[in-house]
C-alpha cells in the first residue's frame, strides 16, 4: 500500500497513513473534470472522424451531380405537367408570355392605348353671359410604361369637342337659334396606380397635367363676343378599370374630370371657365 511517513504519529513518534487520506474535495473535483474534458474531447473527435468519412463524400457526390448536368427530379404538379401515354415521361407545360414578363428583370412593360366616347361640357360662363352644350365627342390616344409597383406613367393626346346648345344673354333671354362649338386638343403626363386584384379586372386612378389648345367660334352670340382661341394649363383626374382579354390585349373604360385655366374670350376679354367630363372605352396593348 503506498504510504507516507508522518512523524510522531503512533508508536515510537513514527506511523503510515495511506495517501488516498490525503486527498482534499478539492483534489477529486480536480480529476472529475479532467476526466469529462477527456471524454467531451474524444465525442468531438468522433463526430469529425465521421463527417470525414461519410458527410463529405456525399456532399460532394451531390454537388458533382449538379455540376455535371444531372437532372434533379421534382414532384408531378397536376396543374401544369401532363404525362406522354406511350412513354410515361412527363413534361411542363411551356409558361405564358404574362408568366416570362413577371419573371423578367426589366422594370417595366411598355403600352399603347385608344379610346374614344362621350363629352360633357359643363356650362361656360363669362361676362355675364351662359352658354351651354350638347353631349359631344371625346377621344384619346396614349403611350406608356408599367412599373413593377402597380404604378405607371403614360403621355397622352386628347381631343373633345362640343356643339352649342343653347345661349343666355346677360339680359336674360336666350338667343334664337345659336351655333357654334367649342374644341380642346390636350398634351397630357399622366400618372396612374394600378389597385392589385386577383382577377382579370384591375381598377385605377390616376391624374395629369399638361398644355391645351381651346378653341371656340360663336355666332349669333351676343355682339360683344365672336370666340375663343387660346393655349393654357390643363389638369385632369381619372378612375378606370383594365379588362384583361389575353396576354397582350385589355379593354378598359374610364370616367375623366378635365379642366384648364380660365380661358379669354374675344372681343370682351372675359374669362370663361372650361371643364368636362368624359366616359371613354377603348384598347390597350402590352409589349412584353
Amino acid at each position: 500500500m503506498v504510504g507516507a511517513v508522518l512523524p510522531g504519529i503512533g508508536s515510537g513518534g513514527r506511523g503510515v497513513i495511506p495517501i488516498f487520506a490525503l486527498e482534499s474535495h478539492e483534489n477529486r473535483m480536480f480529476f472529475t473534470r479532467v476526466s469529462m474534458t477527456k471524454t467531451m474531447l474524444s465525442a468531438a473527435c468522433a463526430a469529425l472522424m465521421f463527417t470525414a468519412i461519410f458527410a463529405v463524400p456525399v456532399l460532394s457526390g451531390g454537388a458533382a451531380a449538379l455540376a455535371d448536368g444531372t437532372p434533379v427530379e421534382k414532384p408531378f404538379n397536376p396543374v401544369t405537367d401532363t404525362v406522354d401515354p406511350d412513354t410515361g415521361e412527363t413534361f411542363s407545360a411551356p409558361p405564358t408570355r404574362t408568366q416570362m414578363a413577371n419573371d423578367a428583370p426589366t422594370a417595366y412593360k411598355l403600352y399603347v392605348k385608344a379610346g374614344g366616347g362621350y363629352n360633357y361640357q359643363d356650362k361656360q360662363r363669362y361676362n355675364g353671359e351662359e352658354a351651354t352644350f350638347d353631349g359631344g365627342l371625346a377621344v384619346s390616344g396614349a403611350i406608356g410604361y408599367m412599373f413593377e409597383n402597380n404604378f405607371r406613367i403614360e403621355g397622352e393626346v386628347n381631343y373633345h369637342r362640343n356643339y352649342i346648345d343653347r345661349i343666355k344673354t346677360a339680359a336674360g333671354p336666350y338667343l334664337a337659334e345659336p351655333t357654334g362649338e367649342l374644341s380642346t386638343t390636350a398634351f397630357m403626363l399622366n400618372g396612374y396606380y394600378d389597385i392589385p386584384t386577383n382577377m382579370g379586372i384591375k381598377p385605377y386612378v390616376g391624374g395629369g397635367i399638361g398644355y391645351a389648345m381651346v378653341e371656340g367660334t360663336y355666332e349669333n352670340f351676343s355682339a360683344e363676343v365672336e370666340g375663343i382661341s387660346e393655349d393654357v394649363f390643363a389638369y385632369q383626374g381619372i378612375a378606370g378599370s383594365n379588362f384583361e382579354i389575353s396576354d397582350s390585349f385589355s379593354l378598359y373604360a374610364e370616367y375623366k374630370y378635365f379642366a384648364t385655366e380660365d380661358v379669354n374670350v374675344e372681343p370682351a376679354a372675359a374669362n370663361g371657365n372650361n371643364v368636362s367630363h368624359s366616359i371613354l372605352a377603348g384598347l390597350k396593348y402590352n409589349f412584353y
